[in-house]
């Protein structure tokens, strides 16, 4: 309603959101080889703070689709890669079962 939008089109921002940390795992991947884990983390975590930010002030739905959409979610994707990786370096036995966990902690708190 606040910018005069129908409910398909506000349904792109969530849909830009989940799609672009799949997508950005490639980018944040390779930053993790260059940079380390550690600081590809702490630059995800100031990208997504700053696209949450940002979406607060804006006045189209195309800029919520970058803020909200793109830059948030490749600050996600700079969390997320390099945490599921990490676990993968640490755990030598049963390093699966560590994966597993990990990975399904994420759709365990979606219930939560």
């Amino acid at each position: 309603d606040a910018f005069g939008s129908d409910a398909g089109s506000t349904a792109w921002i969530s849909s830009i959101l989940a799609a672009v940390p799949l997508f950005g795992s490639v980018v944040a991947g390779a930053l993790c080889n260059v940079f380390g884990c550690r600081t590809v983390v702490m630059t995800g975590s100031l990208v997504a703070t700053t696209g949450l930010i940002s979406s607060m002030f804006v006045t189209s739905m195309t800029t919520m689709y970058v803020t909200t959409g793109l830059v948030t979610g490749l600050g996600f994707s700079f969390m997320y890669t390099p945490c599921i990786t990490m676990v993968g370096l640490y755990f030598h036995r049963r390093r699966s079962l560590a994966t597993g966990l990990g990975v399904s902690g994420a759709g365990v708190g979606v219930f939560v």
